[in-house]
């Protein structure tokens, strides 16, 4: 029987890391339902608009994008401490403002610098303010645009329901009666 010896260190093993991909290290237990459901709700609807209301293949995949979409928003990690939703509203909110040091020794610069330092403090309590009214603009529209996709679901529901078959067509005839004729 053959053996084979393996050199493994344990700590560099992902355990965390769901089929060793990066972004699902350090996911929570709610975080792999909001993953694992986003993908099953998608091809839930998938099917269902495919199957069951007829609909055209290409809507029931856009239909199913929405949901795997927000399943990876917020189900995966960009890194320990952010998921990717957290990640992309920092990135495009810019709520921080980077500050570079330089060494001088001369005091009037220190002085301008400190005045510098003062006037961007000022502007970061202001962007933490305006960051909270994008935040809340955010989810207005994340909300909207979830209603108005279920009102859209509920009206091609209700489109696909009132569509009539071929079978409930009344077909109007007309009979032409032969007159008989002498010679």
């Amino acid at each position: 029987m053959v053996k084979m010896d393996r050199n493994l260190n344990l700590e560099e093993i992902e355990t965390d890391a769901f089929m060793g991909i990066e972004f699902f290290k350090y996911q929570t237990l709610f975080q792999k339902i909001i993953f694992i459901g986003g993908f099953a709700v998608g091809l839930f609807l998938m099917l269902f608009f495919d199957f069951y209301l007829n609909v055209s293949t290409n809507i029931a995949m856009i239909l199913m994008l929405p949901p795997i979409g927000c399943g990876v928003l917020l189900g995966c990690n960009y890194n320990r401490d952010l998921t990717f939703f957290k990640f992309l509203l920092l990135k495009y909110t810019r709520p921080v403002t980077r500050i570079t040091n330089k060494k001088e020794s001369d005091l009037e610069q220190i002085y301008k610098n400190l005045n510098k330092l003062e006037q961007e403090t000022e502007s970061q309590q202001n962007s933490k303010e305006e960051f909270e009214k994008k935040k809340k603009r955010l989810y207005k529209t994340l909300i909207i645009f979830f209603a108005v996709l279920f009102g859209g679901v509920i009206v091609l529901y209700f489109v696909a329901n009132n569509v009539k078959n071929d079978d409930t067509v009344i077909h109007h005839t007309a009979y032409i009666y032969q007159t008989e004729t002498q010679i």
